[in-house]
């Protein structure tokens, strides 16, 4: 069975486009927050350039509820194998915790690829504990 579901609007009035070309630009910002609110993808924080994926981590433990559902577009600085390069690239970080309601775990994970995958070129890391994010490889 095909279920066709529509992607849902970008809330303009949070400017979330033009926040994200900043991001994409690396202007001042490393992450942009959404949340769905009133059926729109909704910017809910801002982190600055000079916060890193520890300030994402922190930023989810202590603000997103232990029911609640976000994206999180994350500027990833890193070097190459070599370590010669530096390196950027932009990661959908998609934080759907065990808790969340079944409604909002579909609609959350449906809509990512709606419109917020194409943004990143498809690069994302899905998690239900933001302590996965401090985790090395």
């Amino acid at each position: 069975m095909n279920i066709n579901v529509p992607a849902l609007p970008f809330n303009e009035k949070s400017h979330v486009t033009s926040t994200f070309q900043g991001l994409k630009l690396r202007k001042d910002l490393v992450a942009i927050f959404l949340r769905i609110v009133d059926e729109q993808i909704t910017i809910v924080h801002k982190l600055a350039s000079d916060k890193a994926l520890e300030d994402v981590v922190a930023y989810i433990e202590s603000t997103v509820g232990e029911r609640d559902c976000c994206y999180v577009i994350f500027d990833h600085r890193f070097k190459s194998d070599d370590g010669i390069l530096k390196l950027q690239k932009l990661f959908l970080i998609t934080y759907i915790p065990p808790g969340a309601l079944v409604d909002d775990k579909l609609k959350y994970d449906m809509q990512k690829g709606k419109n917020l995958l194409a943004l990143t070129k498809g690069l994302e890391v899905a998690i239900s504990d933001p302590a996965e994010l401090k985790r090395k490889v």
